[in-house]
């Protein structure tokens, strides 16, 4: 039995035995296997870009605030005093649970939309709701420990990164 250029065997070009040939076989199977199990950890990563807790960012957020020159010093004052820090999102893969500002406390599902490597929305289905909402473009910092979100006529972005 002659074979060539195979997916499993690779080029096997001399004469074997078909018990040598599902051994080959077996082998070739066996270290794909292995590769991908060490593989798919990064890949679910990479698929879940979103996971884990992200909290609001005062410091990044003040300091766009402060430079966008389009904020009043009565809206500077308020937004600057302890407005942002407080609004946390805790993503799995498929859900989303966000703390705002106020304490209150809502879940429900979501997808990501990607735009770009680093653009993105989201599109949020709260537990009860009939319609889905997609969110503002978001944009990941090029470290990804961050994202932020322009505000409105503002002009300034909130920032979100991940907790440790």
């Amino acid at each position: 039995m002659y074979r060539s250029n195979t997916f499993l065997m690779g080029q096997l070009n001399t004469p074997m035995c078909f018990k040598t040939l599902l051994n080959r076989v077996s082998v070739r199977i066996g270290l794909l296997a292995a590769g991908l199990s060490v593989l798919a950890p990064n890949a679910l990563a990479q698929d879940c870009p979103l996971k884990g807790e992200w909290v609001s960012n005062e410091k990044m957020t003040v300091a766009s605030l402060q430079a966008t020159g389009k904020v009043s010093d009565q809206q500077r004052k308020t937004l600057s005093s302890g407005f942002f820090g407080k609004m946390k999102f805790n993503f799995t893969c498929d859900r989303v649970t966000t703390a705002a500002q106020d304490g209150k406390i809502s879940q429900g599902s979501y997808k990501l939309q990607g735009i770009d490597k680093t653009r993105f929305r989201l599109v949020l289905t709260n537990d009860g709701a009939k319609e889905a909402i997609t969110s503002d473009e978001m944009t990941f910092t090029s470290d990804r420990k961050c994202f932020f979100s322009t505000v409105g006529k503002m002009n300034f972005q909130e920032y979100f990164c991940k907790t440790p």
